[in-house]
């Protein structure tokens, strides 16, 4: 990471994080606030901004909800990160992602027009790959793509802001989901292996993925879409295999197909099971990034200390 201060007066930006409270947001401010950048987070409540103001965040509190909370105090920002995100209650049905899409699109329009009236020089967006694949040709949303889907696609069509779409693989570290799938790995049993698990996914440590969402602030690649996995390309089994290895336990039990869409809904089956794209050729290349912790292999001890293990 940069060390605080290193950008000189030219390089830095006023940077607006919506989501900066969450897993992702919190190791992306802390990377921007390092690297020197003026960084403004939104936070709901006093406590999260407190929060946020001991990274040297700048804290805004208010609600995407209320785009007239934050719109003034953002302060005209040079570019703008969106990782904002809800999630489901209950069973993750394509009908309730559907629901969440849509609420998330009505943050992405706020995001876009405070972009357009700040003539911010970057939205860096925390998206998916389905539609930047001019090889191959578009393809189906699947799992918790469905959720991120129509926000890109409205940034990349009717929205008029320069864009980066970062796509992040499945992010672990002390926080989200991974907490939860060590506790189910030492019980004997978890929902994260899915069938046979042979799918491979992308995994990268959550400080890694921070420090891509500064490089893309930094580079403003408008037009351009990047993987953020790690360089060591591992099957949902061969993940889970590597943390009980960590944890010094035995191969956990995983579920079966039927019983993850039965206790936990299509998307939940369709993000375990459908593999990613793992190439980041162009995130190395254009961006610069090398992640810190290059195979899950390298990353895991760390993070299993921080929570403990």
């Amino acid at each position: 990471m940069h060390p605080a201060g290193q950008l000189g007066a030219r390089s830095k930006m006023r940077v607006f994080v919506a989501g900066a409270t969450g897993f992702i947001g919190r190791s992306t401010c802390r990377s921007l606030a390092e690297a020197g950048h003026e960084v403004i987070g939104l936070a709901r409540d006093e406590a999260k901004a407190g929060a946020l103001e001991k990274q040297g965040v700048r804290a805004i509190v208010g609600t995407l909800d209320d785009p007239g909370s934050f719109f003034a105090q953002a302060g005209r920002p040079e570019a703008i990160v969106h990782m904002a995100a809800t999630w489901f209650d209950g069973p993750e049905t394509i009908e309730q992602a559907r629901r969440i899409g849509e609420r998330i699109l009505g943050w992405t329009r706020s995001l876009a027009q405070l972009a357009v009236e700040s003539k911010s020089r970057i939205l860096v967006f925390a998206g998916n790959n389905v539609t930047d694949s001019a090889d191959a040709g578009p393809r189906r949303a699947v799992g918790y793509e469905r959720i991120s889907e129509p926000s890109q696609t409205y940034l990349e069509g009717a929205a008029g802001v320069p864009l980066t779409v970062l796509v992040p693989g499945w992010i672990y570290g002390a926080g989200s989901w991974f907490p939860e799938t060590v506790r189910e790995i030492r019980a004997g049993q978890t929902t994260h292996l899915v069938g046979d698990g042979d799918a491979h996914l992308g995994y990268v440590e959550v400080g890694d993925v921070g420090e891509a969402f500064r490089l893309a602030v930094e580079r403003c690649a408008a037009g351009r879409s990047f993987n953020v996995v790690d360089e060591e390309p591992l099957t949902v089994r061969q993940f889970v295999e590597e943390t009980a290895r960590a944890l010094g336990v035995a191969m956990p039990r995983g579920i079966s197909r039927e019983q993850a869409l039965r206790e936990r809904g299509q998307v939940f089956l369709e993000a375990l099971t459908a593999p990613g794209d793992l190439d980041i050729g162009r995130t190395r290349r254009e961006l610069g990034w090398r992640p810190r912790y290059r195979s899950v292999r390298e990353g895991l001890p760390p993070v299993l200390r921080s929570l403990g293990g």
